[in-house]
């Protein structure tokens, strides 16, 4: 799922980008040709504000691709329960987090196992 995940952003992180250049690219092939014909244009703004265009284009997507993965990525650790961790989709999820949570239960059953002892004394 992961590298299904990575290869869209990266499509659609190239596509942008890709596109960003072609606008880019047109604008400074129209004012050359324009300087070849002996017309001065006003190159610079309309070539940087396109820049900035595009620039801002792919700062949006990228931030929306990352919040949105982020959120994929994390929300099994969120339903990660603390009172059972070997029980949920973190642990069939994540099987790099399986140390930790065995870890965890164990400390939780060392913790019952305390407060048991001094009940009984």
């Amino acid at each position: 799922m992961a590298k299904k995940i990575f290869r869209s952003v990266f499509l659609v992180s190239l596509l942008v980008l890709l596109l960003s250049f072609l606008i880019i690219m047109e604008r400074i092939c129209s004012v050359a040709e324009s300087i070849k014909k002996g017309v001065m244009p006003n190159a610079p703004s309309g070539i940087m504000l396109q820049c900035l265009a595009a620039f801002a284009l792919a700062i949006l997507v990228a931030a929306f691709l990352a919040r949105s993965i982020s959120e994929k990525i994390v929300k099994p650790l969120r339903q990660i329960d603390p009172d059972h961790p070997l029980d949920g989709p973190g642990y069939l999820e994540y099987p790099e987090i399986h140390p930790l949570l065995k870890r965890l239960q164990d400390y939780k059953a060392g913790i019952l196992g305390i407060c048991d002892a001094e009940r009984k004394a």
